[in-house]
This record gives C-alpha cells, sequence and structure tokens, in this order.
C-alpha cells in the first residue's frame, strides 16, 4: 500500500513539475515587447492573438537554451516570411525559423538559418535537391540532408500547430498537429546559449496564438542516428584570412591590388564551419560603407603549376591572384532572372596560374542580403601545400 502511494506521489510530482516548467504566455500580456510595422491584438477565429505584419515579438526577460516551443499560427495563401526565433542575445543576433506559405509543395517551404549581426543567412543554409525532368519537373530530396528546408504541403485559412523541440546543437521540428517530423535540424549554429525568443513576421503578416515554452534538458528526438555524417567535402579550405569590412566601391576599378592598400588592412583568422562555409556576417556587421571584406590564402608551390580552385560566394566576388584579377562573378537575388535564389554552392571555379614558391590569393566578397558567406576546395594539391 505505501508502494502504491509512493508510487501515486512520484505521478502526481512529475506532472506537476511538467505542468510548472511550461510557460505560457499570451499576447495580451505586457511582457511582450512588439516593434512592428504594424500589429493587432485580437480575438481570431476562436483564439485571442496577434495580428503581426513585418517585424518581432519577444519576451526580453525570458531565457531559453534547450526545451520546447509551441504556438498557432493562422496562414493565407499569400507570399509571407513568418516564424520563431530563439536564443536571441540581441535584436541582431539569434536563431531563426520561418515558413514560406507561397512555397507549399516546393523544397523550402521552410527555413532555418542563423542570424548573425542583423544578417539571415538563407542563401548560405540550403538543402540540396534533384529534378526529373520528364515533361514536368519533379523535385526529389537528394539523399540526407542537413534540415535547413524541405517539402511542407501547408493548410491555409485555418490555426496551425507548430512545435519544436531543441537540445543543444539540434532541433526537430513538427507541423499541424502530425505525429512525424517534417524536419531535423542537424547543426544549430548560433552560439548555445540562452537566451530570448519570440515570434516574427516579414514581407507579409501572419496571426500567431497560444504561444508557450518549456525550457528542459529532458528532450528525446523522434529522428534516430540514421548514419548521417555532417562531412566536409576533400580539399576544403577550413580557414581563412579575412580583412577589415570596406566598401566595394573601392575596387571597382581595381584589375590589380595596390600592395600598400594592402598592408593598411587589419586580418583576422576565420574557422569555416563544418561544411566548408565561411559565414562573413559573424564577424562584420553589414552596411552600405561596409558591404566587402577579402578572404585570403597563401598557397606555397613546388613549381610553376594551373591548379582548380572551386569557390562559392555570396552575393558578389572578384578573385586576385598575386594581385591580379582572374574572375569576377555575381549571384545576387534575382540577378540572372526573377526566380534565381542566389543561393551558395561550389557552382563556379578559377584555374590559379601558381608561381613556383609563395602566392598569394584573394577573394574580394561582397553583400547585398541573404547571406555573406564564402567557401572554397582545391581537390588536387599535389606539388603544393595551403598555409
Amino acid at each position: 500500500m505505501k508502494l502504491l502511494r509512493l508510487a501515486g506521489l512520484l505521478i502526481l510530482s512529475s506532472f506537476f513539475s511538467t505542468i510548472h516548467a511550461q510557460k505560457i504566455i499570451p499576447f495580451s500580456d505586457p511582457r511582450w515587447t512588439i516593434e512592428a510595422k504594424g500589429y493587432v491584438q485580437e480575438f481570431y477565429k476562436g483564439h485571442y492573438s496577434l495580428y503581426l505584419q513585418e517585424g518581432k515579438a519577444w519576451l526580453k526577460d525570458e531565457r531559453f537554451l534547450n526545451g520546447i516551443i509551441e504556438f498557432d499560427i493562422y496562414q493565407q495563401e499569400r507570399t509571407s516570411f513568418s516564424g520563431f526565433f530563439f536564443r536571441m542575445s540581441d535584436s541582431a543576433n539569434y536563431e531563426d525559423i520561418y515558413l514560406r506559405p507561397h512555397q507549399s509543395g516546393n523544397p523550402d517551404a521552410y527555413q532555418y538559418t542563423p542570424v548573425f549581426n542583423g544578417d539571415a543567412g538563407w542563401q548560405l543554409y540550403h538543402d540540396p535537391h534533384d529534378a526529373d525532368n520528364d515533361g514536368y519537373i519533379h523535385w526529389k530530396q537528394r539523399g540526407k540532408m542537413m534540415g535547413y528546408n524541405t517539402v511542407i504541403e501547408f493548410p491555409f485559412d485555418r490555426w496551425m500547430h507548430v512545435k519544436l523541440l531543441v537540445k543543444d546543437k539540434q532541433a526537430e521540428l513538427y507541423i499541424d498537429g502530425k505525429l512525424e517530423p517534417v524536419g531535423f535540424i542537424r547543426e544549430l549554429l548560433s552560439e548555445q546559449k540562452a537566451g530570448m525568443i519570440g515570434v516574427d513576421s516579414r514581407v507579409g503578416a501572419a496571426w500567431f496564438a497560444n504561444f508557450s515554452f518549456t525550457p528542459t534538458d529532458d528532450i528525446e528526438f523522434k529522428t534516430k542516428n540514421d548514419g548521417y555524417k555532417i562531412i566536409t567535402p576533400s580539399g576544403t579550405i577550413t580557414s581563412w584570412q579575412v580583412s577589415t569590412a570596406f566598401n566595394e566601391n573601392i575596387l571597382k576599378n581595381a584589375d590589380q591590388l595596390d600592395t600598400k592598400w594592402l598592408n593598411r588592412l587589419s586580418w583576422k583568422s576565420m574557422i569555416t564551419e563544418s561544411t566548408g562555409l565561411a559565414n562573413l556576417s559573424r564577424f562584420f556587421l553589414l552596411d552600405d560603407s561596409a558591404n566587402t571584406v577579402l578572404a585570403k590564402l597563401v598557397i606555397r608551390s613546388d613549381k610553376d603549376q594551373l591548379k582548380k580552385l572551386d569557390i562559392g560566394y555570396s552575393d558578389r566576388v572578384r578573385v586576385y591572384s598575386n594581385r591580379q584579377i582572374l574572375y569576377s562573378g555575381n549571384t545576387g537575388f534575382r540577378t540572372r532572372d526573377y526566380r534565381y535564389l542566389g543561393t551558395i554552392g561550389y557552382f563556379d571555379a578559377v584555374y590559379l596560374p601558381l608561381k613556383k614558391g609563395e602566392n598569394t590569393i584573394i577573394l574580394a566578397v561582397s553583400e547585398s542580403f541573404g547571406g555573406w558567406g564564402v567557401m572554397g576546395k582545391i581537390e588536387n594539391r599535389e606539388a603544393m601545400k595551403v598555409e
């Protein structure tokens, strides 16, 4: 009998601890800070809600590291980018997840991106898909993915539940009350530090309701170990020397870099992420007067030779070998046609005319919006060394 009572007390204790841990904060609560082009707190379609247009609402006095985030969202079938953020240290640095209702059924129906210094890197964080052209274009996932985005079919003109499980460097996304996750983010990229939490909407609007979160380390993902490993591609440049930021116009007509100007710049080492990407916004605050940095390599070659350097960049690049221009390119959003996203990847290559001895390779990388990044790899490193 005593054992039964003890078991009952333990169950009740666990139940009440769970209830206590969950924090339900209605949008009528004054603890919400709201900055937006427009917002309305109203009773909408059965729920007290926040209608948010091009802005953020966050709980500045709450902190979230690991646990569960839940809310309901009412979306319409139109262009919108609405979602939520967490681990926010300030208004310009946080983990961001948002939905693209206008891309329902497409591979980029949702987006995970870290935001560094106010620059959301959606062009840098995307998962590859293949297209089968058999009279129609059918998209299919190309193997296991990082979970930056995936195909989701959204319901419209009704409330949809959103739930995210977060633990350390990973997260699992659930939509519309489904028992199976729609996405598993394998590597959260911001600092693993408790931060503020909230919802946001941009380029459009949405209604939010029933927001809650449960801070806890007791998280178990349904996505089990599937054998996927984050592998850095062979020959990847894993460290760059990056300069101070400057205005892109300085290099407008620079077919050759000036040695004295280069020597006036300050440089620091930047280690790439596990995929080989250097997200430059980690170091730099983008503005009109400082939208370009130099990413530098030193290569020691045993002889005069030609080597292929595969590059990815966002948004624009100028490549210099021993101060002489070799290549320039532009992958900015809609620069090639109205559907062009400008996502980063190894879509370009330059052939380096290496001289025997020391060679300095510099990529001047400029950004407008959507992700400031660079990546490079030299697979054939015979008779040379990257320093």
